[in-house]
């Protein structure tokens, strides 16, 4: 290391080219060059970087101490009590409830729909770049390998979480744009405007979770996904990410994971928020417990 990448000397030089530092800038350890300045505010947001994510992990291990005991017990009712040999996750639970869908949120939704069908189309039901070889088009090649979705043992993350990355679907019309509609129409070649328009507006749900997408609900996306925008398929956070690891490593067909709201530390106490736990045998059958309890948090 550099001799002079330390913390802001006492000898009145720079801690990083050792130069000495200006009287007007004493105390703050860095001489005026702007390259020192530009290295010591990289660091600084390197150092701010690093400290946010040691609380994270400080934070996420003491969720952890929370709900280990559950999931010994959703190991075990997955038939595998060996936590060796079972893929385990922690993940964030949303605890929001249906509501009515709004009248101002869907009525947004069908203009964008509306736009999204008009900019596909064009002017004609049946447009040029449709007659063309799907497997030559790179992002239809890549929508389909998304679209085959995976196992649910790596599913159960999802099924635990409740769909907190769907949330971002509100304000943005389920992310359904002019792309979408062409890969809906790469499935269904011979579909006309109308009936583009009626697949997706028929299969709003009633009532969809609170400040969600339109499309979201208690038992997850009311569309296919062969529907769905790409980015709602392809989409994986850290924590499914954790999951799937587990799953290689540990070559597991069963899972067993937990989910914890994210505002769990405002009750410490034991016996607090309530959590979802979800176990998949290993004939891919899903179980799932909104009963249990979180330890209390130390």
């Amino acid at each position: 290391m550099h001799p002079f990448r330390t913390k802001a000397r006492l000898d009145g030089r720079c801690r990083v080219c050792g130069q000495p530092v200006p009287p007007e800038r004493a105390g703050l350890g860095i001489c005026g060059n702007p390259v020192c300045q530009t290295r010591a505010t990289i660091e600084a947001a390197s150092a701010e970087v690093k400290r946010k994510a040691e609380e994270r992990d400080a934070a996420e291990a003491k969720g952890l101490a929370r709900v280990s005991h559950v999931l010994e017990a959703t190991a075990a009712q997955a038939g595998e009590p060996d936590l060796d040999r079972i893929a385990t996750g922690v993940v964030p639970h949303i605890t929001l409830t249906e509501v009515p869908q709004e009248e101002e949120q869907l009525e947004r939704f069908e203009t964008n729909l509306d736009r999204a069908i008009a900019e596909a189309l064009g002017e004609e039901e049946a447009p040029e770049w449709l007659q063309t070889e799907a497997e030559g088009d790179p992002d239809f090649v890549q929508r389909a390998e998304h679209q085959q979705g995976d196992p649910l043992s790596l599913d159960a993350a999802c099924i635990a979480c409740r769909g907190e990355c769907c949330m971002q679907g509100n304000g943005r019309d389920a992310f359904i744009n002019m792309r979408t509609i062409q890969w809906y129409l790469r499935q269904n070649p011979e579909a006309k405007r109308e009936e583009i328009r009626q697949d997706y507006l028929s299969r709003l749900p009633e009532a969809h979770i609170e400040r969600s997408c339109v499309y979201h609900t208690n038992t997850g996306c009311a569309l296919p996904r062969e529907m769905r925008a790409d980015v709602c398929n392809r989409w994986e956070c850290r924590w499914r990410d954790a999951l799937r690891g587990e799953i290689r490593r540990k070559g597991a067909a069963r899972s067993a994971v937990v989910g914890l709201p994210r505002d769990h530390d405002d009750h410490p106490e034991e016996g607090g928020p309530r959590i979802r736990a979800v176990a998949i045998d290993e004939h891919s059958r899903v179980a799932i417990n909104d009963g249990f309890r979180a330890g209390p948090l130390k």
